[in-house]
Order: structure tokens, then sequence, then C-alpha cells
């Protein structure tokens, strides 16, 4: 069966950890098994640190394997942000942040989308019905991972500059091509006119010659007349 993850801010507190597991088992439970998760197959991280062994090793491997992880980053928790960027960068899909409405959302998270919540008993349903549509959507194609998301833009933008290099020299050499046919017939074309002008210089002389004969045969035909 499919497996979702939860990383979040268990407290260390009483207090802090009757919040949290208040919006555990009140939010974020409800909204998964409406999304359709089995509640058997919906892991606290928490509650597999208590079971002993590495810790690391345990949550390495839920947040490779789980087709859902939900991280709420309230409170500003550095173990959540340190798995959430795990999750991130093993997974392009599959990751919902939520965060409570009244805290600022961290620097390096303001370009994602990072879901508020208002969690009071007179908004609960709703609030269980907004984050269950978001699971859903979730569970698309769509690339939540900023790591990915990025990735992809920095191939997209590498494969077009190839493409554009490649159509560029493909032009390049194009003109070099019809510069080269047209220098030739340049060439050809002076090299057929200064024939013509050859030409025209031979016929004009042979002419002459063919003048200045004519009238020493005149004068010779003169002279023994006389």
């Amino acid at each position: 069966m499919t497996k979702c993850f939860v990383i979040m801010k268990f407290g260390k507190t009483d207090e802090e950890k009757k919040r949290s597991s208040s919006i555990y088992e009140n939010l974020i439970v409800p909204a998964l098994i409406d999304s359709g998760f089995d509640k058997s197959c919906i892991i606290r991280a928490d509650v597999e640190a208590e079971k002993g062994g590495s810790i690391k090793k345990q949550i390495f491997s839920n947040l490779n394997d789980a087709e859902m992880v939900i991280a709420d980053i309230t409170g500003g928790n550095p173990n959540v942000f340190y798995e959430l960027g795990i999750r991130h960068a093993l997974k392009e899909r599959g990751t919902v942040i939520i965060c409570d409405e009244k805290e600022a959302i961290p620097f390096d998270l303001a370009d994602d989308y990072v879901h508020p919540y208002t969690f009071r008993i007179d908004v609960l349903n709703t609030e269980r019905k907004k984050l269950e549509k978001l699971i859903n959507k979730r569970k698309t194609n769509h690339i939540d991972s900023p790591f990915f998301s990025r990735l992809n833009d920095s191939q997209e933008t590498s494969s077009n500059t190839t493409a554009d290099s490649t159509f560029s020299g493909s032009a390049s050499g194009k003109i070099t091509d019809t510069r080269k046919i047209l220098s030739q017939k340049a060439d050809n074309n002076s090299v057929q006119e200064q024939k013509i002008v050859v030409n025209e210089k031979l016929t004009n002389t042979g002419t002459e010659l063919i003048q200045k004969a004519k009238e020493n045969a005149k004068q010779t035909q003169i002279v023994e007349y006389k």
C-alpha cells in the first residue's frame, strides 16, 4: 500500500507536543485519509525514531519510499528543513509544504508554494478540505521539487542554446557557400568579359590591318599606272 511520511516539529514541552499531535491527528491525518491513504500507511517521523536503530537510515528510507510527504515547517525546526531538502533532492513530485498562516515563510522557500492553514475548531473542516485538495493535486505529474524544476529549466535552456548554435552554424555555413558561389560566378563573368574585350580588340585590329592592306594596294596600283 502507498505510504505517506509526515515531518513536522513535535515539540519539547508538553504544551508543544500536545499542539503538534492535535494538528497531526485532527488536520493532517484526516486530509490524507480523505484523499485515499490508509491510516496504517501514514507514518510520523518521531514515531519512527522511537523504534530505535539508525534514525537517519529510517528517515532517509521513508523520504525516498513515500509516495507523499507532508512537511509542516511551523516553528522553523532545523530537522524539518533538513529532511525537506533531502526529499526535494530525491523526488520531483509528491511533497506538500504547509505552515501556520501566522508565521512568515523562510526566504529560501519564498518561490515555492507553502500551504497556509488556520488551526481552529470552527474552521477545521474547511482546512481539511483545502489540504485534501492540495494532496490530490500533488498526486499528479505536477513537479513540486524546486531542485528538479530548476534542473529541467537548465536542461531546456542548454537544449535551446545547442539548437540555436546548430542553426547559426548551419546558416553561417550556407552563407559562406553562397558567397563562394557568387564569387566564382563573378570570376567567371569577369573572364567572359575579358574574352569579349580581347575579341573586340582582335576584331578591331584585324579590320585596321585589312583597311591598311587595301590602302597599300591602291597606292601600288597608282604607282604602276604612272
